[in-house]
């Protein structure tokens, strides 16, 4: 796999290079080897999450001035775009991811190297970020004027997922077929499964089909583990109890916060806040009101700290449901003002729908 390739291609530089430390080498060797370990480090951390965030930081920062000096844009480019997925990704801090992306692309540029890799990290920071949903449909449009194929499937999938906020389920899902028949054809398979599946079933979930979101998600789920992606499996094995979770499927659904639980790193802000959200509610139908509100808030406070304004809202109409089980309507109702806030600044206007009725339900509405 690329991870046992780039340890080989590691271990061969190192060993021309003497190996010395890198400010002691040729400026070019020095910035292959320090490339080589930040995109080792970034491989394996979907396969070993835990700690990785930090050792990719650190590798990182002191690969930039390395690579600076050996005037390779290139490989800044890759290091800055690492940093995007890390701050967006991992952190849910889509502001900071921006900023890594734009970085990259100009790097990218600089090199007339593709920009496929820093477009899907700005289209991703539309989607999941605070950018209003017209104004990222808007942007994706010009993103896209910028892209090769590969780069319009991530652009399309990430417009997709803006056009099933806006409550256009048909274009969302044309827009999705679109990106997995590119990836498909560029033999991108992992993409199909990594990227295409968790948009595609939470275009489902907003539209009301979690059955249909439980069918997407159950096969990349499994793919995930086969391949050893615990990182992913985390987030998406949230999702999948969430589809299960709506359709009743109370059982299973824990069952997939238990495995999110597992694989989550410490540092992976949407997968803590998704299982323990998920738990919460589960607790909470099962009368353990002081565990589940724990929870809850617990999930509350890590949202809190990003800018995933979606799913900061989902977090909270979460809590309001375990509050209101609990026997607290009116600090129910006041969670779920808050969450109908930020899904209006978004613009997600498809899942107001359902936020609104939540906020009716409680009010006695």
């Amino acid at each position: 796999d690329r991870a046992a390739d780039l340890r080989a291609v590691h271990a061969q530089l190192v060993g021309a290079a003497g190996a010395r430390p890198e400010r002691q080498q040729g400026g070019a060797l020095a910035g292959m080897i320090a490339r080589a370990r930040v995109e080792l480090a970034y491989l394996n951390l979907f396969r070993a999450p835990e700690g990785g965030a930090e050792e990719l930081l650190a590798l990182a920062a002191e690969a930039i001035p390395v690579l600076e000096q050996a005037e390779d844009n290139r490989g800044l480019g890759a290091v800055w775009d690492i940093l995007a997925h890390i701050q967006g990704g991992f952190r849910c801090r889509y502001r900071e991811s921006a900023e890594a992306a734009e970085r990259a692309l100009e790097y990218f540029a600089r090199a007339e190297w593709p920009l496929t890799p820093c477009l899907q990290e700005l289209a991703a920071g539309l989607y999941f970020g605070p950018a209003p949903v017209e104004d990222g449909i808007g942007r994706c449009s010009v993103l896209l004027e910028h892209a090769d194929r590969g780069g319009a499937a991530h652009v399309c999938l990430f417009q997709a997922g803006l056009e099933a906020m806006a409550g256009r389920f048909a274009s969302a899902r044309s827009l999705a077929s679109r990106a997995r028949a590119a990836y498909e054809e560029l033999d991108w398979i992992d993409k199909a499964w990594e990227n295409h599946a968790p948009i595609a079933a939470e275009i489902e979930l907003l539209a009301g089909n979690s059955a249909a979101a439980e069918r997407l998600l159950e096969e990349s789920c499994r793919r995930l583990e086969s391949w050893g992606e615990q990182a992913r499996l985390a987030t998406q094995g949230a999702q999948l109890g969430e589809a299960l979770y709506r359709q009743g499927k109370f059982e299973q659904a824990a069952g997939w916060a238990a495995v999110a639980e597992a694989s989550a790193a410490s540092y992976d802000a949407s997968a803590q806040f998704s299982w323990r959200a998920l738990r919460a509610k589960d607790l909470a139908r099962k009368g353990a009101f002081d565990d589940a509100e724990a929870l809850a808030w617990e999930a509350v406070e890590i949202a809190a700290a990003t800018d995933a304004v979606t799913q900061r809202a989902h977090v909270l109409l979460d809590a309001a449901k375990v509050v209101a089980l609990s026997g607290r309507g009116e600090a129910a109702v006041s969670v779920a003002h808050e969450a109908v806030q930020l899904l209006e600044e978004k613009g997600n206007v498809a899942a107001l729908g359902p936020a609104r009725s939540l906020v009716a339900e409680l009010t006695g509405g």
